[in-house]
């Protein structure tokens, strides 16, 4: 397993920075102040210490983003969603995708799991913490 891992590792184009801190949680963090990717893609690979990106391969991208962004229109209403368009169509966009909670998207349960009565259990006891 540790061999698989470390040649999966090298087959990483760009590397993450964000340390402990999941992907989901501070792109959370960002979106509380303003839901921007092309910042969030930065966020995660810009290196402080350095003042640059981590890999020539994330300054490239965050550049095609940026490219992707001046060739449209600049209306300060959609801005956000602009941003994001452009960074989905220089990284790709996988439809329900939640392997890693991308897009914060939670994935329903299984119709077999709605009839198991330990899921049942839980779930009445976290609405009833929720409350």
């Amino acid at each position: 397993m540790s061999k698989r891992n470390q040649k999966n590792r090298q087959k990483q184009k760009v590397n993450y920075i964000g340390g402990r801190k999941s992907f989901v949680r501070i792109l959370e963090e960002m979106n509380e102040q303003d839901p921007n990717l092309i910042r969030f893609y930065k966020e995660v690979h810009w290196s402080r210490k350095k003042g640059c990106f981590i890999t020539d391969t994330a300054e490239h991208n965050y550049k095609l983003m940026l490219e992707r962004l001046d060739e449209t229109e600049v209306n300060t209403e959609n801005n956000n969603e602009k941003c994001n368009a452009a960074f989905k169509e220089v990284l790709g966009h996988r439809s329900g995708y939640a392997k890693e909670l991308g897009h914060s998207v939670i994935p329903e349960p299984s119709i077999a799991l709605h009839k198991n009565r330990d899921y049942l259990r839980i779930v009445e006891e976290n609405e009833r913490n929720k409350n």
